[in-house]
């Protein structure tokens, strides 16, 4: 689970809660490490890689480690020509549809600042798993 969830208030409502902080919507393609990134890493950044450690490593020559699916195209761009969406996944822990969850309008209306603050695209709703209805 994203550590970013605890900037956001608990819900109220019995009805959703909040699942997870996931990148979705990669364009090109998702940024792939290779084994000269791991390197790098290992010997310049106490073998952590972070954001921070991909760039240096692409100064280091490292790049990205994608091919196209007959292994004959490789991927030129840098680590910051990679994008994606980071996205808020609310579950629903009841057979409602999205806009009959208890208290979800406010909720979202609250949120919206720390939606903002961390740089979050958006919101996505998953449908709840049988075992966790709660009530309908």
């Amino acid at each position: 689970m994203d550590d970013r969830l605890k900037e956001f208030p608990a819900p109220k409502s019995k009805d959703f809660k909040l699942e997870d902080i996931q990148s979705v919507n990669f364009k090109p393609h998702p940024y792939t490490i290779t084994p000269r990134h791991v390197g790098h890493c290992s010997d310049h950044n106490c073998g952590m890689l972070n954001e921070q450690a991909i760039r240096d490593a692409e100064k280091d020559g490292a790049n990205c480690g994608w091919r196209d699916k007959n292994n004959a195209r490789r991927c030129e761009l840098q680590y910051d020509e990679h994008t994606c969406d980071k996205v808020l996944f609310i579950r629903a822990l009841v057979n409602k549809s999205i806009k009959d969850l208890t208290g979800l309008k406010e909720y979202l209306l609250k949120i919206k600042p720390v939606l903002e603050k961390l740089h979050l695209s958006g919101v996505a709703f998953i449908e709840p798993k049988k075992k966790e209805i709660l009530h309908d």
